[in-house]
C-alpha cells in the first residue's frame, strides 16, 4: 500500500508555494503582458530556491526530491507561471550532470535563465518560447536532455509585438549543443512536464466548478443541471486520477525502484490527455464567455498545448511506456 498523501513538511511546501503564486502571479497579468511579465519575478523565484529544489545541498540546491519538485511545478502551473521555470529547473540538472558548475550556479542564482525549446533533438533546429534574454535553451527527447547555447543560435525574425508569448524558430550549430544522455534526467523531465499538466487540469476543474455554482440560468445555478454536473464530475475525476499517478510516479522515482520509468511514462501519457480534456471542458462550462479572448480559459488551453509539444511526441511517449512496462 502506497500512501499518496503529503507529509506535514510537503504540505507546508505546497502551501507556501501556493500562497506565493496566488500573491505574485495573479492570472489577470496574462491579459496585458508587458515589460518582461513573469521574468520580472526571476530574482524572487531564485531567492525561493525554486531552481534547485531537487538538487543536493552540497551542489547548491535545497536537497529535496522529485515529489517536492512536482509540488512546485503543479502549484506554479495553476498560476501559469512562465515555462522558463521548468526549463531552468531541468537546465540546472543538465549542467550539473555535465559538470558545468559555472552555468549551474548562475542558473541557481537567477543570473542566467533557460528557455524551453521544442523539437531540437535532431539537427539542432527547433522552436523556443521566451528566447529574449535567455542564456541557454533546454529541450529533451527519449534519450537525453539538450543544452543549447543561446548566443550561438540564429533566430528567425520576430513576428509579434510580444515576443515572450511567441514560438520562434532557431538553428543551432553543432558546437552550440551539448547533450546529457542520462535516462534518469529524461524521467525527471517527463515527470516535471506531467506535473505542469496536472496543475492545469486541477485549476481548470476548480474554475469550472466555481463558475457552475455561481452562474445562474433559468433562476438557478447551472451546476444544478445534470449535463453540467456530469462535466464537472468528469473534470474532477480526471484531475484526481492524474494527481494520484503523478504522485505515485514521483514516489517511485525518488525511491529509485525498477518500476519508476514505466510509472513516469504513464503519468506523462495520461497528463497529455487529461489536461487537454479539462481545458476544453472548462471552456464549455463557461459557455459563450469561455470562447472570448478577454476571458482566461484560453490561457490554460494554450499552455496545455505548449506542454504537449515538449519532450518526446505523444506516439513516442506511448512506445516508451510499452517498452518500459514490458521490460
Amino acid at each position: 500500500m502506497i500512501d499518496l498523501t503529503y507529509s506535514d513538511e510537503q504540505s507546508q511546501v505546497a502551501s507556501s508555494i501556493q500562497a506565493l503564486v496566488t500573491r505574485e502571479f495573479p492570472l489577470r497579468r496574462l491579459a496585458t503582458p508587458s515589460g518582461g511579465g513573469d521574468l520580472n519575478k526571476w530574482a524572487l523565484m531564485a531567492g525561493q530556491g525554486w531552481f534547485g529544489l531537487g538538487l543536493p545541498g552540497d551542489r547548491g540546491g535545497i536537497g529535496y526530491g522529485p515529489v517536492e519538485e512536482t509540488i512546485l511545478l503543479q502549484q506554479a502551473a495553476r498560476g501559469l507561471v512562465t515555462p522558463s521555470l521548468l526549463a531552468t529547473i531541468l537546465a540546472v540538472r543538465a549542467a550539473d550532470a555535465l559538470n558545468d558548475a559555472p552555468l549551474r550556479d548562475a542558473l541557481l542564482a537567477g543570473d542566467s535563465r533557460a528557455a524551453l525549446a521544442f523539437g531540437a533533438a535532431g539537427d539542432g533546429s527547433g522552436r523556443v518560447i521566451q528566447a529574449e534574454g535567455a542564456d541557454v535553451f533546454l529541450s529533451w527527447d527519449a534519450s537525453g536532455l539538450q543544452l543549447i547555447d543561446a548566443r550561438a543560435v540564429s533566430m528567425e525574425p520576430r513576428g509579434s509585438a510580444d515576443p515572450s508569448l511567441t514560438l520562434h524558430r532557431f538553428i543551432a550549430p553543432g558546437n552550440g549543443v551539448r547533450r546529457c544522455e542520462d535516462p534518469a534526467l529524461v524521467d525527471l523531465a517527463e515527470l516535471c512536464a506531467a506535473a505542469v499538466l496536472l496543475g492545469i487540469a486541477e485549476e481548470t476543474a476548480a474554475r469550472a466548478t466555481d463558475y457552475a455554482g455561481t452562474r445562474e440560468q433559468f433562476g438557478q445555478p447551472i451546476g444544478r443541471f445534470q449535463s453540467i454536473k456530469h462535466i464537472c464530475a468528469e473534470m474532477a475525476t480526471r484531475a484526481e486520477a492524474l494527481r494520484a499517478q503523478v504522485c505515485y510516479a514521483a514516489i517511485m522515482l525518488d525511491a529509485g525502484t525498477p518500476m519508476a520509468p514505466a510509472e513516469v511514462s504513464a503519468a506523462r501519457l495520461v497528463a497529455r490527455d487529461y489536461a487537454w480534456l479539462n481545458c476544453e471542458a472548462n471552456i464549455q462550462v463557461h459557455g459563450a464567455i469561455g470562447f472570448t479572448q478577454e476571458f482566461d480559459a484560453h490561457f490554460f488551453l494554450k499552455r496545455a498545448n505548449l506542454m504537449n509539444l515538449a519532450g518526446p511526441a505523444r506516439a513516442e511517449s506511448g512506445r516508451m511506456l510499452l517498452a518500459r512496462a514490458a521490460g
